[in-house]
């Protein structure tokens, strides 16, 4: 995703608080960009999509952006909200193709999801902890790292979000960014051993059949 106006949405909407009020999603069009950010902002948590529709018009997909502090669960509930006006302007996500998450270091409480992807990494025997590298076939197998986050179902989170709309999300697309020493002494892992502490991820979207 380039930066659009989400990027400044980020910086010029102030936060506010509440309590029993309804989650307020914050929507602007851009058809000259062919896109729209949905952008909730509320207890110095900010949670941006930005929904980009292909050119050959068969689709769109969408981008998050986020800084948010709050728990993941806390956080899914305002996911939830932009996710509903989503499915609301896009005739129950007609044309849906992917979701990308971008990067999983964020600087914020979303690094869990940097952290469980480590440790299922460490867990792996085709993993060498000394070289920080994959052996044997699952070094050339491109969708080695995508299956691992599914089969663990590190983005639990997220992946419950979407059940709860009869949508699977997938992961589909994995670049490592970051390989280097990380310390997580509860999962065995020490800075003296090299781990990915980080990856761009994307996800594909379907709808789940017969719903």
């Amino acid at each position: 995703m380039k930066k659009s106006l989400l990027f400044f949405l980020f910086v010029l909407i102030p936060s506010f608080a509440f309590s029993d009020e309804p989650i307020v999603v914050v929507k602007h069009e851009n058809p000259a960009r062919r896109e729209t950010t949905y952008v909730i902002n509320s207890h110095g948590c900010i949670i941006g999509w930005e929904l980009e529709r292909f050119y050959d018009g068969r689709g769109f997909g969408i981008g998050e952006k986020s800084k948010c502090d709050l728990p993941l669960d806390q956080q899914a509930r305002f996911r939830g909200a932009i996710l509903e006006k989503v499915i609301a302007d896009t005739n129950n996500m007609q044309g849906m193709h992917n979701f990308v998450w971008g990067t999983l270091l964020r600087g914020d409480a979303n690094d869990e999801y940097a952290r469980r992807f480590t440790i299922a990494v460490s867990k792996l025997p085709q993993w060498d902890k000394k070289t920080g590298q994959l052996t044997g076939k699952a070094a050339k197998d491109i969708s080695f790292f995508p299956n691992l986050i599914n089969r663990e179902n590190v983005f639990s989170e997220l992946t419950a979000l979407f059940s709860a709309h009869n949508l699977t999300l997938h992961a589909e697309d994995m670049e490592i960014v970051i390989v280097g020493n990380v310390d997580i002494p509860e999962a065995g892992i020490t800075k003296q051993d090299k781990y990915p502490v980080d990856a761009r991820l994307l996800f594909k979207v379907t709808k789940i059949a017969g719903k």
